[in-house]
């Protein structure tokens, strides 16, 4: 394997910042993604790693406006830093205890994406001990959302670190 010298990568909180998501209330806890996704891009980028340098995207006024745009805002800025790579995390809920794992979203287009996509999903899921559901390509137009990663860096994914179960 290659080793990576001298990238740069953005760490997006999906949903952090002044962008709050999905708020949930599990056995009398208040669940926020806002600070799932927050909190765990800056342990991300805490985290020194010879040969890579990480910076997590800036939720500002300007980046929250609503669905596409902030998406486009974020991705814009990250382009704008000469990212090497850009990874969104999420988190995403469901009321079905069989819903469990972590899922990775990359643009269509890009080879080096899907693998980038499939390295992470298999490492969190075997890091976490949680089912590993996969990689899918974001289709054109389904997603503003996903089809913005592609502006942002040489190498974008999306990714649903685990679902969250009642």
């Amino acid at each position: 394997m290659a080793r990576v010298q001298n990238k740069l990568i953005a760490i997006d909180a999906g949903h952090g910042g002044d962008d709050l998501c999905f708020i949930d209330e599990y056995r009398g806890f208040i669940i926020r993604e806002q600070i799932l996704t927050w909190d765990l891009a800056h342990l991300i980028a805490s985290v020194p790693v010879n040969g890579i340098e990480t910076f997590v995207v800036p939720h500002h006024q300007k980046m929250l406006h609503p669905n596409p745009k902030r998406y486009y805002e974020r991705a814009k800025y990250t382009a704008k830093q000469n990212a090497d790579a850009f990874i969104s995390l999420h988190f995403s809920r469901s009321s079905k205890d069989v819903e469990g794992g972590v899922i990775a979203w990359y643009p269509n287009e890009s080879e080096e994406s899907k693998l980038l996509a499939e390295r992470l999903s298999m490492t969190v899921s075997h890091s976490l001990s949680i089912f590993n559901r996969g990689v899918l390509g974001a289709k054109g137009g389904r997603d503003p959302q996903l089809t913005t990663l592609g502006l942002a860096a040489p190498l974008a994914v999306q990714i649903a670190l685990c679902y969250m179960n009642r």
